[in-house]
């Protein structure tokens, strides 16, 4: 609006700039739905795509009219180049981001980012990587859009789990939780995860300390511990860091969270801002449309539809007002 007044003296009120953004943000809603529904029911030939890629996801909070807060999820597809470690050692780096949003339940969302997978030729990638924070609803997902991609629980998550076990078996920040911690991440580096998982076990045999915290939602200190035990034997194959460092994988889940800090934060987390469900989706598409450098590609499909709903909007209003004569 500020350019718009800037070049031709044109000016446009906050409150029709809110009605025209929201407007054309419903309509990428829908014609983003019509590609899907069209995906289903013919799939096209699968994009190329480069040899290696990474899909990585994640859900952060957004504040509700009334003060509730509510999940948006967020996925990031990158393709994966070849990089040298400070130590010499091979490595990796994610490039050529782009995000996919949505707030909608876990079960749909995978569906929704079937349109960005495709774009992207994630089917074809022959190494396919999916570094996570380890939530379930994340594999769901995978499940659904990417089977084949090399699951790996982000290794700063499972320090911090780590650092739970230490917590109830040691003591908080304690010399010997702090080596301990530093001893498992060490090994899981560079062993295979059977001598950790074989320490997580004495763990739990040993017991908490006496003195222990609760755990979530009342959790013993003895049941938190087998939780978290638990949460890492389930996650066996998510854990091979050794091999993933040598194949190579990254092992970490940062370019999700900074993507919320591109995607979610700068618009939806400004002080003072609550939201309408209603207006969460139409905000989220336009801003990864934006930051996928896909505006001047999408914007003549979203006019249209924007015209097509006018077009509809003015013969209902008119059938009315027939039926009211």
């Amino acid at each position: 609006a500020d350019l718009l007044h800037c070049v031709v003296g044109v000016q446009v009120s906050e409150t029709t700039q809110r009605r025209l953004t929201y407007a054309a943000g419903s309509a990428a809603v829908t014609v983003e739905e019509a590609e899907i529904t069209r995906l289903e029911q013919q799939v096209p030939p699968v994009a190329d795509a480069p040899a290696r890629m990474q899909i990585s996801l994640d859900a952060t909070k957004v504040p509700l009219v009334g003060g509730a807060w509510t999940d948006a999820k967020l996925a990031v597809i990158a393709e994966l180049v070849p990089t040298v470690e400070a130590d010499g050692a091979p490595g990796v780096e994610a490039v050529n981001l782009s995000y996919a949003a949505r707030w909608e339940p876990a079960e749909t969302f995978g569906r929704t980012l079937t349109l960005e997978a495709q774009r992207r030729g994630l089917e074809a990638a022959r190494d396919l990587a999916s570094p996570n924070d380890g939530a379930d609803w994340i594999q769901g997902v995978l499940d659904y859009v990417a089977p084949h991609a090399v699951r790996i629980l982000d290794e700063p998550h499972a320090a911090e789990h780590l650092g739970t076990i230490a917590l109830l078996v040691h003591g908080e920040r304690t010399p010997a939780a702090t080596d301990w911690v530093a001893t498992q991440r060490q090994r899981l580096l560079e062993e295979d995860p059977v001598p950790v998982l074989a320490a997580l076990d004495q763990a739990l045999t040993r017991g908490p300390r006496p003195g222990s915290p609760t755990g979530p939602d009342g959790l013993s200190p003895q049941d938190w511990l087998a939780r978290e035990v638990a949460f890492f034997h389930k996650r066996a194959d998510h854990i091979r860091y050794a091999a993933f460092r040598h194949a190579p994988y990254p092992i970490g889940s940062g370019i999700v969270e900074s993507g919320h800090k591109v995607i979610i934060s700068p618009r939806f987390k400004r002080a003072g801002q609550h939201w309408a469900p209603t207006h969460l989706n139409p905000l989220l598409i336009l801003r990864t449309t934006i930051c996928n450098d896909r505006w001047a590609e999408r914007w003549p499909l979203i006019w249209a539809q924007q015209q097509t709903a006018t077009v509809a909007a003015r013969q209902a209003a008119q059938q009315l007002s027939l039926i009211h004569i």
